[in-house]
């Protein structure tokens, strides 16, 4: 597995490794067990050349003057968290760093994501207006402390296929890349542009 080599601290139920360009400045936006995490956001292109722009946290004992502009790169898991936005309960997702330095801007991006867990909701097939094939899930990861995180997910075609079939409860291993995707909300007569992140599921395998 590609971040295995040399990348520090992962977990086999729940592990990324990232690079790419620093674009929003790295600023304290909370503090957890007497610690202050950073929150900033990376572009990662894709091989097709469109850009995922993901939000990242850092803990901040890593914290090493990072400017914009800079490629950095990172592992560590990928964590959910609900919040009040609006009036309205929100999932957001965020990779969380263990380990980040700086590196080259040619060494080339890198979004990469493992996950190990169980479907916690009622899959969804459905076909796209351009006769994609999508599986929507939810899947529940196991973090420390009794806690867990839910990952929103996307299977495409084969795999689609694939995810269609699990039930509630499966466990399953999945590869892929966490990808930011536009969308249009009407909300009360007005239309807002709004984000959502998802899994992009490159490999699913049943456990």
């Amino acid at each position: 597995m590609l971040w295995r080599v040399d990348m520090g601290y992962t977990r086999d139920e729940n592990g990324l490794f990232m690079r790419g360009r620093l674009i929003e400045p790295l600023t304290a936006e909370h503090e957890a067990y007497g610690e202050t995490l950073y929150l900033g956001k990376i572009e990662i292109m894709r091989l097709s050349g469109t850009a995922d722009t993901l939000p990242i946290t850092v803990p901040g004992r890593l914290m090493k003057g990072f400017r914009i502009g800079d490629t950095i790169e990172f592992n560590g898991e990928l964590r959910s968290y609900n919040r009040q936005i609006g009036g309205a309960n929100r999932l957001l997702l965020r990779p969380f760093a263990r380990r980040i330095e700086c590196c080259r801007a040619d060494c080339g991006h890198v979004n990469s994501v493992i996950l190990t867990g169980c479907i916690c909701r009622e899959t969804v097939f459905r076909t796209t207006p351009f006769g994609r094939e999508i599986t929507d899930m939810l899947i529940a990861v196991n973090r420390d402390y009794k806690k867990a995180d839910y990952i929103p997910c996307i299977a495409w075609g084969g795999a689609a296929h694939a995810a269609k079939e699990l039930c509630i409860g499966a466990r399953v291993r999945i590869e892929g890349r966490l990808q930011s995707r536009q969308y249009t909300k009407n909300e009360n007569g007005i239309l807002l542009e709004k984000t959502a992140y998802e899994l992009s599921i490159a490999r699913l395998e049943r456990r």
